[in-house]
């Protein structure tokens, strides 16, 4: 079965369907929710230019909204107000870190780091510290701007990469994932200290984490194809509470993103559940029905 355009699908965590928003059949990538939950930001690939830009959906009606014009920009991530989108892209031939309204107004403003090329901006919860992965010691480091004080530090550092981090809400911790060990797995490391501790277990390969709104929950993908997630606590200090379990699995590479409600989950991929799409966002059809069939005994 063909799927003409390509379709977000909203289920909560017990399979059952919420809602679906069409969308532009066209190649996504990097999907990221509002902190209100109402719009969606996201790389879109222009054919006619042939680049990356950033586009934001209202996820009630589907409205479009382009944001970025002059040149190739990727990994969009939102203000922790919502009013501005941040991401990176390449201008006059050097890849920089941006920052604009998210309503579309005004125009982009560069953010000066120390390191280049600067990439995938997080912003922690208060404003403050930005993110990002950049050429360092041991290969791809990641490094903390104060904002406020436009003084830069070493986040994180090893052995070649360290890259997609994600903020606890508190903005105390922050999840990212590693290759110190020779393959991709997932740290959660205090922000301006030396304690880290391991989330993910076992081989392959592990990677976007993102940190629930409540606290409670890091999830991150194993392999492209399986969602994972593991309980933890913050108070009085970091730990993980029992072992990562598998949420889902499919046939094919996903993204996914969580909505700030905890209760929701929104997969993109090019193909899955015997409906193809061309690279688009796609359906998770029987998806309660996947977890049973794909879940350990006991889950």
């Amino acid at each position: 079965e063909q799927s003409s355009g390509s379709e977000i699908l909203w289920v909560d965590l017990e399979g059952r369907e919420l809602e679906k928003m069409p969308l532009e059949s066209a190649r996504y990538d990097i999907p990221v929710i509002s902190p209100d939950g109402t719009r969606l930001a996201v790389e879109r690939f222009n054919e006619g230019e042939q680049q990356w830009d950033i586009y934001i959906y209202d996820l009630e009606d589907a409205t479009p909204l382009r944001l970025s014009f002059s040149g190739r920009s990727e990994n969009p991530e939102w203000g922790p107000d919502g009013r501005s989108l941040y991401y990176d892209g390449t201008r006059d031939g050097k890849r920089v870190l941006i920052k604009k309204a998210a309503d579309g107004s005004g125009t982009e403003q560069i953010i000066t780091t120390e390191q280049a090329p600067a990439t995938a901006p997080v912003v922690s919860p208060d404003g403050n510290t930005i993110l990002y992965y950049a050429a360092g010691e041991g290969g791809m480091d990641l490094f903390a701007l104060n904002l406020q004080t436009s003084e830069t530090s070493v986040a994180a550092t090893g052995a070649d990469w360290q890259t997609d981090a994600w903020f606890s809400p508190t903005g105390q911790f922050f999840v990212y994932e590693t290759q110190e060990t020779g393959s991709s797995q997932i740290y959660v490391r205090q922000l301006g200290g030396d304690a880290y501790w391991e989330i993910s277990e076992g081989s392959g390969s592990f990677g976007d984490p993102m940190w629930t709104g409540d606290g409670e929950h890091i999830y991150f993908e194993n392999n492209g194809r399986r969602l994972m997630r593991v309980r933890v606590a913050t108070e009085p200090t970091f730990r993980r509470l029992g072992r990562p379990e598998i949420v889902a699995e499919f046939d094919t590479d996903i993204d996914f993103a969580l909505h700030p409600d905890g209760e929701r989950i929104l997969i993109l991929s090019n193909q899955m559940g015997g409906v193809e799409v061309n690279n688009g966002l796609q359906v998770v059809q029987n998806w309660f029905e996947e977890v049973k069939r794909m879940a350990p005994a006991g889950k």
